[in-house]
């Protein structure tokens, strides 16, 4: 691949499709991103329950090749979120590795390398059935921990914890919280010790946290589709609620962070009594995630955190922005020397550049290099395209 790089010194001006990366999370997936995407008969994924699809991160596939997100030799990559290893159907001479572009290319992603590598984005579809409550440090927190600004772009009616509630007692909440982690490990351990079963064990924690429950310190709102939560300013507590009765999908969310592996940057006080099939529970931050919430009570209310749509503006922030383009007939954009990243959140487009184009259709994203100049999308039906730069 690198000497693909110096014969050509350059990457082509045109649109690549982006390979996602399907996460396994049998706790809290589904089947939502997978009959997005039109996968759902791949034999592989066929009882898997995805929680997660990298649309774009640092390690991101650009096909060289495949231009059709429809085409049966488009297919997704399986990972994991602590590491960036994948399971890949790829062969290395069919794609272009985001991470090569950065070290070989910087005019493929603009002028300003040096923001890129310190900002690069991570764009995720997430289905998620109760999730763990979590913050990330607030940026500029000179701590083990890396900051991860974040931001919600709801697909999908959801149900969430958002912020502390007013006069919460942060010492009864850490109690609480505590409390709930030591019995889970009772309850692992004797699952592990094979003297009582996963089930009966998830029933035990579900009695128990109805008497010690997190979620009494805490605000719960329901979201509406399409609607906007900013988080990238850090510390604010939040987790996805689940409500299967009034939101049988879970919370589906279209997510764009900086990419920053959960593992140095997600601190986590509550797993909502979660126990794997194997009897392990998840390792919680309790004491450090006590340390770094954001206590300040503008910046727990959610009428604050929500963000409006003007015009196509989606979000504005200091580490990226998001627009929202809805087509009915073909339209012209211009990279202005920073590369784009495009996914389809509706109908179906074919998106033209100097050098080739490609055929995206809906669930699926691309990749514009910042020297593409002036590219064009042709909206094959009523289309609504999420364009996100940094």
């Amino acid at each position: 691949m690198l000497k693909y790089f110096k014969r050509s010194m350059k990457v082509a001006k045109k649109p690549h499709l982006v390979v996602p990366k399907l996460i396994e999370q049998p706790t809290w997936g589904g089947k939502y991103i997978l009959d997005l995407k039109k996968w759902s008969g791949i034999k592989a994924f066929k009882n898997l329950k995805i929680g997660q699809s990298y649309e774009f991160f640092g390690d991101s596939k650009l096909l060289l090749h495949v231009t059709d997100s429809s085409s049966s030799e488009f297919l997704p990559e399986k990972g994991w979120s602590t590491t960036r290893e994948v399971e890949s159907p790829y062969k290395k001479d069919e794609y272009i590795s985001l991470s090569s572009l950065i070290n070989n290319n910087s005019e493929a992603l603009g002028k300003s390398l040096s923001k890129i590598k310190q900002n690069a984005l991570l764009i995720k579809l997430n289905q998620a059935f109760g999730n763990s409550f979590q913050i990330h440090v607030k940026p500029g927190t000179q701590c083990k921990w890396k900051p991860k600004p974040e931001s919600w772009y709801f697909l999908e009616d959801g149900y969430i914890t958002l912020g502390l509630k007013k006069g919460t007692d942060l010492s009864e909440y850490k109690k609480t919280c505590e409390l709930v982690v030591n019995k889970m490990r009772e309850l692992s351990s004797s699952v592990l010790s094979k003297e009582m079963t996963v089930d009966q064990a998830r029933q035990k924690a579900k009695e128990y946290i109805k008497k010690h429950d997190p979620h009494n310190f805490v605000n719960l709102y329901h979201v509406k589709k399409y609607e906007v939560i900013d988080l990238s300013e850090g510390g604010v507590h939040h987790s996805w609620e689940e409500d299967k009765k009034n939101h049988p999908l879970g919370n589906v969310v279209y997510e764009v962070q900086v990419d920053v592996l959960d593992s140095t940057s997600t601190l986590r006080s509550f797993d909502q009594g979660k126990i794997k099939d194997n009897g392990t529970i998840r390792e919680l931050q309790i004491d450090e995630y006590f340390k770094h919430i954001e206590t300040n009570e503008k910046k727990n209310k959610i009428e604050n955190l929500r963000k409006s749509v003007s015009g196509n503006t989606l979000l504005r922030t200091p580490y990226y922005n998001v627009d929202l383009y809805s087509l009915r007939e073909k339209a012209e954009f211009s990279t202005n020397s920073i590369f784009h990243h495009l996914f389809v959140r509706d109908g179906e487009v074919n998106i033209s550049g100097p050098d080739g184009s490609v055929h995206l259709t809906r669930g699926h994203s691309c990749f514009i290099p910042a020297h593409t100049g002036t590219y064009s999308i042709e909206p094959l039906k009523e289309s609504v395209i999420v364009k996100t730069t940094l």
